[in-house]
């Protein structure tokens, strides 16, 4: 292009030349020139509106000027020469001047045959060649054809591997009793290819592979009979056989994904498979199941050839090299590369990247005092998903700030407000900067925390990886020379392989490990570790940042909080009072919850636990007092579940004879008795207590027989009846000789006799009645026992039945006088 166009209509990458006839071309362009001729063209169509044919007027050259092209038509034609190209052209006073174009590339294709299939196949454009680094054939590839030809199943197994900036494909033809006939290694061309990439690459290797062979063949061999094989693929990537059944949800659904993740060779995979009479049947199975055994007679026939396709591939990612360009396959239509490499997915992260790296990198080396290999030293895949996930849940003020030293602590504010207080609002004896956040004495309880996230680390992770975390934050923690620390460390048995992580990293700063800023040797002897020991990912470092940035958080958080607190008054005081309080009655249910708990609750002396800060109590109580009150409900429950009946602590065979209710029923009020030794003669036993919650069996009342009691009734009623039978038997025997002795001292007539016949009866019963009181004279227990044996007595008496007339008085009183 002429100068007069100027540099803003320059293309800063020229185009290449034309490769389609103008003849041939679907576009009509206003203007061509043809070397050929030196004639420039215009077209046209003579019914523009019926999409007519096409006319060109040619001018000629300017005699005067060669520079410009004569206005005025010379001739009219209706094909081009082969040469013709499209050019852009101005209007000048002398005629039209053509700016710079591009020539027309006339490609003349000669037609040679092929002598074998690996020619014809190597002959292939490199978007189809660069799959087959390496072709083993077991059998001859008629064979293969014969089999693809025929009616029996063909089993194909693919694989895809991938590491840093390469990537890898594999996969095997086998027959149907799984007879490998062919087998083949390759590698997926692009910008670090991703494992999920690889799979493709090696599905649509494969399914190239049988097309061509069949094309070959059929054409040797002058066949048009279509394969009417069964083809089976086995395939460990479920994700590529969800994308290929999206793809047929609807007939543009390959065009709406264009802008997804590697979707030039999707689209083509898409395209290869319609190709088939019979669409493929594609199995999923799973990946590495020869990790325990590899036997091909003891393995599934699916699984066999997954692993040899396996095998196939991890050979490719040892013997290839990486290859940054995917070359160019006409279908797709368009390519996007940027710095010399082909981006086939995450576009808006990786121009967003190309964009920003510089302008970050520059900043961070200005920020950190780092040159530009350390800034590269930096392992980014640990800080980036980490940073990114809590700009997503929490925002980007305080983790940007941190992660930059930009946090407003009181040196930095006292810089630009010099009444601010610098030192440390926790501790108020250091100057607080960024290292003292972490360094504060205050701050114990999250140091500890952070440490744990290490011995959870210990798990997965390198022993000797651990041990160097550990000894370079306790270090920095503690505020050590951090060169004596790692001298110390370096010294130990077989550390020294660890010499450039820990050079690395103390260049980095171990303050900025603390933000996320891993080197790269971390991983890699992570990496060399598992490899040892087994094959799991190696993603520790990234949960260890994402562990620690919670507690940093709440460190942040505390320090704000006693930052823009009063620290004088009777507020925070009277806090902490209450708060030590309810922590050291938490501390008194320490046997009461279960021992499994006491060691996660109470994992700290009281002493040091009271020594926190009052946010650092309520956060201790709210999260532990919930579960002290479940842990002890627990143990109730688990005490009663595991109790047994009281019965069976006394007898070992038999349970109680009664139900046990857990009703309680309101006992009777036992009768009072008056204090009479003739009735109250048992001894209640009181009733005995049970600790158990289970109530005791209500068992009769026994009584206790009183022998002391009993013997004096006894003795008493023995005497009432020897003193009634001594009474009766001198009664009959005076009463029938005292008449005749009172005839004789008193001679009177005989009829008196009747009358005084029973006077003498009177005399010995009054007697017995004074004996019966000089006994109930004895003692007041005596006086209250004889009551119902002086009635019992009285009964007993022969004089009951005389008549109060007939009592001598006489006798009465000399009778008396006994007492």
């Amino acid at each position: 292009m002429t100068r007069e166009i100027g540099k803003r209509m320059r293309l800063q990458i020229p185009l290449g030349d034309w490769n389609i006839l103008a003849n041939k071309s679907e576009r009509m362009w206003p203007f061509y020139y043809a070397d050929s001729t030196d004639i420039l063209y215009r077209s046209y169509r003579k019914d523009w509106y019926t999409n007519g044919e096409i006319y060109y007027d040619c001018h000629n050259i300017n005699e005067d000027d060669t520079d410009t092209y004569n206005y005025a038509t010379s001739s009219n034609v209706t094909l081009l020469p082969d040469d013709a190209s499209p050019t852009d052209v101005m209007d000048t006073d002398d005629g039209w001047r053509i700016s710079q174009h591009q020539p027309m590339d006339v490609f003349e294709e000669t037609v040679t045959e092929d002598k074998t299939f690996m020619e014809f196949l190597m002959k292939q454009e490199d978007h189809i060649t660069q799959y087959y680094a390496e072709i083993e054939y077991h059998t001859t590839p008629i064979a293969v054809y014969e089999l693809i030809k025929s009616t029996n199943k063909v089993n194909i197994a693919t694989d895809g591997g991938a590491i840093q900036f390469k990537g890898s494909l594999g996969f095997v033809i086998a027959d149907e009793d799984g007879e490998i006939l062919l087998s083949c290694y390759g590698q997926p061309s692009g910008n670090d290819p991703l494992s999920f990439r690889s799979e493709i690459c090696a599905f649509l290797a494969a399914v190239r592979l049988v097309t061509l062979m069949t094309k070959y063949y059929d054409k040797i061999l002058e066949c048009e009979e279509p394969i009417r094989s069964k083809i089976q693929v086995y395939t460990d990537s479920l994700s590529m056989i969800n994308k290929l059944t999206a793809y047929d949800e609807y007939p543009t659904a390959p065009l709406a994904t264009v802008l997804d993740s590697e979707w030039d060779v999707l689209s083509a995979l898409h395209r290869a498979l319609k190709w088939f009479r019979t669409y493929p049947k594609i199995n999923w199975v799973k990946s590495h199941q020869d990790d325990l055994v590899f036997d091909k007679t003891a393995m599934p026939l699916n699984a066999y050839l997954n692993s040899e396709a396996d095998e196939l591939a991890t050979t490719g990612l040892k013997k290839l090299q990486e290859k940054p360009i995917v070359p160019m396959d006409p279908n797709t239509s368009i390519q996007f590369h940027i710095e010399g490499r082909t981006i086939t997915r995450d576009f808006k992260q990786t121009v967003r990247e190309v964009i920003q790296l510089k302008p970050l990198r520059k900043f961070y080396c200005h920020r950190f005092k780092w040159s530009d290999n350390i800034f590269d030293l930096i392992d980014w895949d640990v800080f980036r998903p980490v940073y990114k996930k809590h700009l997503a849940s929490k925002g980007i003020a305080w983790l940007h700030k941190y992660c930059i030293k930009k946090l407003p602590t009181g040196e930095r504010v006292h810089q630009r407000d010099h009444f601010h207080d610098k030192r440390c609002a926790s501790c108020i004896i250091k100057d607080e900067d960024d290292d003292h956040i972490f360094t504060c004495e205050k701050r114990r309880s999250q140091r500890k925390n952070i440490v744990k996230q290490i011995n959870i680390m210990r798990n997965t992770v390198d022993p000797n990886l651990c041990d160097i975390l550990q000894e370079g934050l306790m270090a920095y923690f503690k505020e050590e020379c951090m060169s004596n620390t790692m001298f110390r460390i370096r010294g130990r048995k077989g550390m020294g392989r660890y010499k450039n992580l820990i050079d690395e990293q103390s260049v980095i700063g171990w303050d900025n490990l603390l933000r996320g800023k891993f080197t790269k040797e971390w991983r890699t002897q992570q990496k060399a570790y598992k490899t040892r020991k087994s094959k799991n990912k190696t993603e520790e470092f990234h949960a260890f940042f994402q562990a620690i940035v919670p507690i940093i958080f709440d460190m942040w958080t505390d320090r704000c909080i006693d930052r823009n607190t009063p620290v004088l008054g009777g507020r925070i005081a009277a806090e902490y009072d209450s708060l030590s309080k309810r922590v050291t009655h938490l501390y008194t249910l320490r046997e009461m919850v279960l021992p499994e708990d006491e060691l996660k609750i109470y994992n700290e002396p009281i002493k040091l636990r009271l020594d926190d800060t009052n946010q650092q109590l309520k956060k201790w109580i709210n999260r532990w007092k919930p579960v002290i009150d479940h842990s002890m409900k627990r143990v109730m429950e688990l005490a009663q579940e595991n109790s047994k009946p009281i019965w069976q602590h006394f007898t070992a065979n038999k349970p109680a004879k009664t139900k046990v209710s857990r009703k309680l029923s309101r006992q009777p009020k036992p009768k009072k008795y008056s204090n009479n030794p003739l009735t109250n003669v048992y001894t209640r036993l009181k009733k005995k207590r049970s600790s158990s919650r289970v109530l005791p069996v209500i068992k009769k009342i026994k009584h206790k027989v009183n022998n002391l009691i009993s013997k004096l009734y006894i003795s008493i009623l023995i005497v009432v009846m020897i003193e009634s039978m001594i009474g009766w038997s001198l009664v009959i025997v005076l009463g029938f000789l005292l008449p005749f002795v009172l005839i004789f001292v008193h001679p009177c007539s005989l009829s008196s006799v009747s009358s005084l016949s029973l006077m003498p009866i009177i005399p010995f019963s009054l007697f017995s009645f004074n004996f019966i009181d000089f006994w109930s004279n004895l003692s007041p227990l005596r006086a209250s026992l004889v009551e119902p044996i002086d009635t019992l007595s009285y009964m007993s008496s022969p004089l009951v039945w005389l008549h109060p007339c007939w009592i001598n008085t006489d006798f009465v009183i000399i009778f008396n006088s006994l007492d």
